[in-house]
């Protein structure tokens, strides 16, 4: 079967998930999350009749990451939906060469796409615009507030 660009999609953005996931929760969140999960699942699913195996079987990672990580994040942070991601990461050469990088699916994404390896090695447009404008507020944190600042002292002093 060919993987077909919709289907690449979805494996990419289930991807991005996961490395999402990597990135913003912590061991202790997932752990507190899980346990948050079987306590949920035993007393407030009205799971407490099953016997033991049948509880196994429901408090799987498994089970875990589709009941609480697969819809929007885990434990009160999100990721991005699938038409956002679309938008905005897919389109980011570089973070899908990371993505994707030593598998099949980077190749079928290279030949939809047109990309080359030495292209996906250049930081995109849009991260080179985000770079420059955190080097810009790294640089000036408190220009613009400490603009502000004046003008509203300047406005409070010439009101009678």
């Amino acid at each position: 079967m060919k993987i077909t660009e919709n289907l690449l999609k979805k494996i990419s953005f289930n991807l991005y998930k996961i490395d999402w996931l990597r990135q913003h929760i912590s061991t202790e969140r997932m752990l507190s999350a899980y346990k948050e999960f079987a306590v949920d699942t035993f007393w407030y699913d009205d799971y407490n009749h099953l016997g033991e195996s049948e509880l196994e079987e429901i408090l799987t990672l498994e089970n875990f990451l589709l009941s609480g990580v697969s819809s929007v994040g885990i434990n009160g942070e999100c990721y991005v939906c699938f038409e956002e991601f679309l938008q905005s990461e897919y389109k980011d050469i570089h973070y899908m060469s990371y993505l994707l990088k030593d598998s099949e699916f980077w190749d079928i994404y290279k030949e939809l796409y047109g990309v080359s390896d030495d292209k996906a090695d250049e930081p995109t447009l849009d991260y080179a615009i985000s770079e420059s404008v955190v080097r810009l507020f790294q640089a000036f944190p408190n220009a613009y507030l400490n603009h502000l600042d004046e003008f509203i002292a300047d406005k409070n002093t010439n009101q009678y």
